[in-house]
Order: C-alpha cells, then structure tokens, then sequence
C-alpha cells in the first residue's frame, strides 16, 4: 500500500452541483426559505453574498492558521474547527474596540465588513444551517456565560443573543457547580463528544464565550464493510503501522496534479463532502500545506470532475484540543491577551482580556459515514490596565515576614522542598 496521508476535511455547507462543488444556484435556494435572521432581515440575494463573503472571510481565517496549527503538531495528529473558532471570536469582537478591534477584524478577515454586516451574516448563515433538515445532521450552539452582577453592557448582551442565538447564562464564577453546567452544555451540543471543556475557573474569570458545533453524516455511497482490510500506513519515516482499510469503485469528484491526488466524498444529499488530499510518492505534506491560501484552495475546488475509480481510506477516531493564545498572537491578535486590550463595548469602562482562546474537537470515519464535533471557549479575565500578572511560585523560592510599622524582619526562609516538615 502505498503512503496515505489525510490533509483536512472540508465541510461544504450548500448545495453540491454534479461534481460535488457548491453553485450559485445552491446558494441561492437555500437562503430563499430561511426564517427571518432576528432582525437582521435581508432579502435572498442579499443573504446569498452575506453568507459567501462570510464564507470567505472564514476559510482566509482557517488557511492562515492551520500552518501554525501543523507546526505545532509536530506530525501528530490534527483536527480543528474554523468555523467554529471564528465564530467564537466573532462574537467576542463584538466587545472589541480601538486597537483590539482592529487587530480582530484583521485575523477575523472582517476588516472590509462592519461589525454589523458580519453578525447579520451570521444571523444568516445558522438560520440557514438550522434550515437544513436533510439525511445529515449539522448543529451549531452558542453560548455566553457571565460572571454574576459583573457589569457587562445590555447593548452586547443584545448582540450576541439576537445575532448568534446565544443562550445567556449569569452564574457564581467561585462555585464549582458553574464549570460543570459549562462543561454539560458543551457535552449535550456536541453528543457526549467533547467533555471537559473547562478544567476550573481561574481567579478574576468574568466570562466564557462559547461555540459547540455537531456535524453527523452520511455517505452518499456507503463502503461495504465486508470489502475492508488492514494493510500498512506509512507516516514520514515511521515505521509503518497497520490499520484497518475501507474500499469503494465508482465515480467521484477527482483531479490530480504533480504533487497530489484528490478526491472528493459527498455526503447524503450532496449538501456536505469529505475532500482528501494525498501527496504523490517523494513529495510532503509541508510542502502541500505552505502552497495552500484561498485562491489556491479556490482553484483546486474547481478542478474537480467527475472520475471512476477506486478510493481507499483507513477508519480512524481523533481526538484533539490546543490552546490557541499563540498562533493568534503570532497572526496579529496581540492586545487583546494584554492589559492594553479594550473590551469597552463588552464592559463598562473595560479592564478585561482574553486569558485563553482553547479548542477541543474530535472526528470518526467509518463505512457509513462522518461523525465530527468541536467547541470553542473564549476566557475572558479582569486586567489592570496593561501592569496584570500571573505568580505561581512553582519553584524554590524566598520568603521573609515582617513587621509592616518599623519595617523589621522578623523572619527569613527558603522553599525547596514543600513536601518535607
């Protein structure tokens, strides 16, 4: 068997033309019969270019943070939500302002959109995804958790709630019972697939903002299971290892070019599709993933056409989860994990940061189909005006106690060993 590797998946909301590749006229007859966007009224074709500029804006999101994401997978393996991990930014720009807002809308790919026109788009887009009533089951939750008599401002809560269906939830940050009603949500809007989405709750944390997104389905041409077996898989360098190996002959969505083979899998009803990339003997991934920017993505999207042939794929189950604070500080969303961040459409008079941005997902391919989910959280702290800090003495460290009046040290000791009296 020859080296198989799994570039990305790629959910494809809309309809499919023949070829698997989302139309114009897809588009258009899903936003005809949408119910009305929570205010955000707008009329089908204006729905159809909000959803698509949308769309864009989120797939220059995903391609300039899956490299990081790869880098820092060091070859294991990957599995992430861009959807999911823009729409939880989103709604936390809604809060952003100044600097901070700038910054966002620059990494968010929503510099050429008002704040406005980016939630009516979304209002837009999960309208239409809850639409979607099909063979196939796609689920995407919202949620806003808020320290309890913390003064966050009515007109963000209001935002938030109309334009991304967010639950609000005003609970004690100090009880512990508040991270386990967090983690629950995140469990029941992801099927039991992503637990523990919350550790603890740090001191100083005023807010979770929260994205769950469940997607379940089906192949439009099943494998037949009793045609599986297990062969090698051989993974850069490795030795190989031996996995159980699915087969099906027919005509698929395909293209090939000098470096990579394509294949392209609807689901039922050709409203998804599975798109696997696999590099050509003697060339790699790396290679593979520093070409791939949406024009290029656009282009190989196009590139597909009817084929017969034979696709063989290993069934496989990840799980995966990383925290996100670095690679979207290094593609410019600085201020907003500092004590410069300006949060003052969020609170009043702001004073909070982002303390962490984590991402949790989890994927199954099997015969029958795709099983994926993901949750996005957003921790929102208290900060001290650009001076905050984080002491954790995990280290041997120094300590000395004093009378405060004259200033005498009463006292001097040295921790190296806490486990010895």
């Amino acid at each position: 068997m020859k080296k198989l590797l799994l570039l990305f998946m790629a959910f494809v909301l809309a309809g499919c033309g023949e070829t698997g590749s989302v139309t114009e006229r897809d588009l258009e007859e899903d936003v005809q019969n949408l119910p009305g966007d929570n205010g955000n009224a707008q009329k089908p074709a204006d729905r159809n270019g909000a959803v698509q500029k949308l769309a864009a804006a989120v797939n220059g999101f995903a391609f300039d943070l899956y490299p990081l994401l790869h880098e820092s997978a060091e070859g294991k393996n990957l599995f992430f939500s861009p959807a999911s991990i823009h729409l939880a930014l989103a709604m936390t720009y809604n809060g952003a302002a100044g600097g901070t807002k700038e910054e966002m809308a620059a990494v968010l790919h929503a510099d050429g959109m008002e704040a406005g026109e980016l939630n009516g788009s979304y209002a837009s887009f999960l309208n239409m995804a809850e639409a979607k009533k099909g063979k196939n089951e796609l689920k995407l939750a919202n949620s806003l958790w808020l320290k309890k008599g913390y003064p966050f401002l009515e007109t963000y809560k209001k935002t938030v709630r109309e334009n991304y269906g967010a639950s609000l939830h005003e609970a004690d940050f100090a009880d512990p019972q508040t991270g386990e009603a967090i983690n629950r949500w995140v469990e029941e809007n992801t099927k039991g697939k992503i637990k523990n989405m919350v550790n603890r709750i740090p001191p100083g944390t005023v807010a979770y903002l929260l994205n769950a997104v469940y997607f379940n389905g089906k192949w439009a041409f099943p494998f037949n299971k009793e045609q599986n077996f297990e062969d090698d898989f051989y993974a850069g360098g490795k030795n190989p290892v031996t996995v159980e190996y699915m087969t099906n002959e027919r005509e698929y969505p395909y293209f090939e070019n000098g470096q990579f083979q394509a294949v392209e899998l609807p689901y039922a009803g050709k409203e998804f599709s599975l798109a696997v990339i696999l590099p050509k003997e003697g060339e790699s991934l790396e290679e593979i993933v520093g070409q791939l920017t949406p024009e290029e993505w656009e282009r190989w999207s196009q590139s597909f056409a009817p084929r017969r042939g034979t696709v063989t794929l290993p069934k496989f189950q990840m799980e995966y989860e990383t925290s996100l604070n670095e690679p979207l500080q290094r593609l410019g969303m600085e201020s907003a994990f500092s004590g410069l961040a300006d949060f003052s459409n969020m609170v009043e008079n702001g004073g909070v940061s982002i303390d962490e941005v984590r991402h949790k997902s989890y994927v199954r391919v099997d015969e029958k189909g795709t099983e994926a989910a993901a949750a996005t959280s957003v921790a929102i702290v208290e900060s001290a005006a650009g001076d905050s800090f984080h002491f954790k003495a995990d280290r041997p460290f120094l300590f000395l106690i004093r009378e405060n009046r004259s200033g005498m040290i009463l006292f001097i000791g040295e921790l190296t060993e806490p486990g010895a009296k």
